[in-house]
Formats: C-alpha cells, structure tokens, sequence
C-alpha cells in the first residue's frame, strides 16, 4: 500500500510555479515577484482560479475540521470552501452518515446514536447532525499570550475538555492531543492552522472555544496571495494546473486556439482525477438513496441501510 500525502516544503511555494510557467511564455525575469510581460497579480489569480477549479471537480485536499456544538442545535453552517463531510464525530462519538429524511424518523432510535448528512448546498453549506447536540461546547481563554509558533498552550482551565480535539482560538482551528490540567492548565502536542485556517499570534485572554465536532473531508486550496505563499496542491499535480495557467496566458496573447487546446487537456485530466478519486460520498445538498429510509437498531448496534 502507498501513501501519497503532500508538504509544505521551500519547494511547494507558488514563485516555483510561477516561474515555471514563465520558462514556457517566456517572460523574461530572474524574480518571481518581478513584473514581465504577465503581471505577477494576474498570474496569482490564475493559479487560483485552476485550484478552486481542479479541488471543486475532484477530491484533492482530504483535510480535518471541526466546531462548537450549540445545546438543542442539530443544523450547523460550515465555511465555503469545505466541499464535502465523509466521516465526522460529536463528543468522539463516531456518527453513520444517513440522508436527512432519516431526521423525521428519530424516534426509532431508542439508544444515544448519532448520524450526520448534508443539509444545503450554497456559498455557505450547511451540515445537520442529528438528534441535536445535548450540550455547547466549552469557552475558555487563553492564559497566556502566544505566538504563531508556540506549541503549548495555556488555558484559564481546562475542565471538561475533550481529552484530544480541536479548539479554536479566534479564527485559528488547532488540534491537541494532550491535556496537561494539574498544575499547568495546557494543550500540548498541538498542531497549529488547521482546516484551511492560519497560524497567527494570539494575545492573552484570546477567547478559546472548544470544537467538539470534528469531521473529515474535502475542501478548496487556500488561495494564494504572494509568491512565496504555499500552494496546497501536491507537487505531482503541478503539471495539470499549469496548463490552466498557460492556457489564461494564450487567451491574453489572443491566441484562441492554443488556449482551447490547453483548457482541453487541463479539464481531461481533472475529470480523469475525479474519476480515479472513487468518491463514494455525494457533494454537499446531494442526497442518494437506494433502500427504505430509516436507521434500524439490531442487538445494540445501528446500522444504516
């Protein structure tokens, strides 16, 4: 069995695609950050353009996220650029995926038994997880200041967290997986800027919220801005997404049928990557079902049909 997973090496920021394509216009210049025939600006945004286009086809980035259960909520929003939810857990109670007509059947359940489905498909997709959460997950602060880096955190307490998760720190979505309580008070074993957020510094006091609802699933690239930003695509993919580029700079030299050429041979082997992906889970708001809704309960266990 193989393992392909991609890295946040020097290697993978975008002035190496940048330049890359730049061999093949040409545009001569020695700095990536440099103005040639093509304007850094323009490039940038076609090097997103082919991400959100390549990661909205295909499942490309399988990534984790999670957030704050509300008591008595069963339908949350999630941020635009998650994609699809494939496995997810409340409270570390792993939940069956199941179509949300399933909902109006709950009564069924005589056990704490926990599904999830998609619930919307817009800017902002909505994801139910059902029945509603029987608690909120917890508010902290932060004891300390701490830096973009720093991985151990310090909390006012940490009572009733989750012995591993996520929390979020402001903006930033963190995974833990150590509670230090007696007599510290910290999260260690961290990993910082998860779920296509950032790693930033956070001041004191920074309100700390406890995300008890994880999931696993596809998103969007983390657009760039900068070329010495990390582009989220593995490197082997780089090829298929400069073919987007070059075929954005041939629409702009007016050479129409090259650029077409080019966007052929880019969305062939985007829809050969999704093809090869196997998606065994439907996009967000899709809903497909082949057998009698319900779950049924069988000696303890609930099983989905």
């Amino acid at each position: 069995m193989s393992i392909i997973i991609g890295s946040s090496t020097s290697s993978t920021a975008a002035q190496n695609l940048i330049m890359s394509v730049r061999d093949r216009i040409p545009d001569p210049v020695d700095n990536p950050a440099d103005d040639g025939g093509f304007k850094v600006a323009s490039l940038i945004r076609w090097i997103n353009e082919g991400m959100r286009y390549m990661c909205g086809r295909a499942p490309l980035i399988i990534d984790w996220y999670a957030f704050q259960s509300e008591a008595g909520m069963d339908v949350y929003e999630l941020p635009g650029y998650i994609m699809d939810v494939q496995q997810l857990w409340y409270d570390l109670w792993p939940c069956w995926r199941s179509p949300e007509l399933d909902a109006i059947w709950t009564t069924k359940v005589t056990q704490r038994s926990y599904f999830f489905g998609p619930h919307s498909q817009h800017a902002i997709p909505r994801i139910h997880v059902w029945p509603a959460a029987d608690r909120t997950g917890q508010s902290k602060t932060l004891n300390s200041a701490i830096s973009a880096t720093d991985k151990t955190i310090t909390l006012n307490t940490v009572t009733s967290l989750q012995p591993y998760g996520f929390v979020k720190i402001q903006d930033e979505l963190v995974l833990y997986r150590t509670i230090n309580a007696s007599p510290t008070n910290t999260l260690t074993q961290v990993l910082r800027g998860q779920g296509g957020t950032d790693a930033v510094a956070h001041n004191d006091t920074s309100v700390v919220t406890e995300c008890n609802i994880m999931f696993k699933g596809s998103r969007l690239a983390k657009a760039i801005v900068a070329p010495t930003d990390i582009i989220e695509l593995p490197e082997p993919l780089w090829p298929v997404l400069e073919l987007y580029v070059l075929a954005c700079v041939r629409d702009a030299e007016n050479e129409a049928q090259e650029a077409r050429s080019l966007r052929k041979e880019f969305t062939d082997a985007v829809d050969q990557m999704a093809a090869k992906g196997q998606i065994k889970y439907p996009r967000q708001g899709l809903q497909v079902r082949e057998y009698p809704p319900g779950p049924t309960v069988y000696f303890g266990r609930t099983l989905v049909p």
